[in-house]
């Protein structure tokens, strides 16, 4: 794994070892700057539980290995972002595909839902309720 030194994760991570802090005054201050970054992201945009159920269902599967929702455990996709948070990116509608857990832990960062199904943006819209 390639390990992005300019990343803030990276430099976090850097930052608590040099500081010379307690373990506990570290995941304290990681914890911060984690809630600072998600409330940063928030702040660019977020979605609601209505797009990403509309999302979650136009696709049925997993866009990155197309495992059918019915076989995952649980029954269902998670939330992945395409740009992630850490790296600034929102948490808006337009930045989520529903990925397994195993794709979402494999850190790809690509848009897959153009080719898990072309033309998902006119079914979203559709359903969203927004005609043109």
């Amino acid at each position: 794994m390639k390990i992005d030194i300019r990343s803030p994760a990276f430099l976090d991570w850097w930052r608590d070892k040099q500081s010379g802090y307690s373990d506990i005054e570290k995941r304290r201050a990681h914890t911060a700057r984690r809630l600072a970054r998600l409330n940063a992201a928030r702040a660019m945009g977020t979605h609601t539980k209505q797009e990403w159920k509309i999302l979650h269902d136009i696709f049925g599967k997993c866009v990155s290995c197309g495992i059918p929702y019915e076989m995952l455990s649980g029954a269902g996709a998670t939330k992945d972002h395409i740009e992630p948070l850490f790296a600034g990116g929102c948490d808006c509608i337009a930045n989520l595909q529903p990925v397994c857990r195993h794709c979402n832990s494999e850190g790809i960062y690509q848009d897959l839902r153009g080719a898990a199904l072309p033309g998902w943006q006119t079914i979203f819209l559709h359903r969203l309720g927004a005609y043109f």
